[in-house]
């Protein structure tokens, strides 16, 4: 399995079973992050459609860890 580790998150390269199609899969650990911040992040890349900004497919919400499933470049 691929992945990318940066200070605060890791990144994996994930396969769609059925369609083939690639993502980034970024996995953040909350204790190491303001929530608020997260939240915030997670609600203007829902809404933000533009071609020089990572489209956000995607996004998981567990006690300890948010996942984000993003398009891939």
């Amino acid at each position: 399995m691929t992945c990318f580790r940066g200070e605060f998150s890791t990144v994996f390269l994930a396969t769609h079973k059925q369609t083939k199609e690639q993502y980034a899969i970024k996995v953040i650990e909350k204790n190491e992050m303001d929530t608020s911040r997260l939240e915030n992040e997670v609600s203007i890349l829902k809404k933000v459609r533009h071609p020089h900004i990572i489209f956000l497919k995607e996004f998981f919400d567990t006690p300890k860890k948010l996942y984000l499933v993003m398009e891939l470049y």
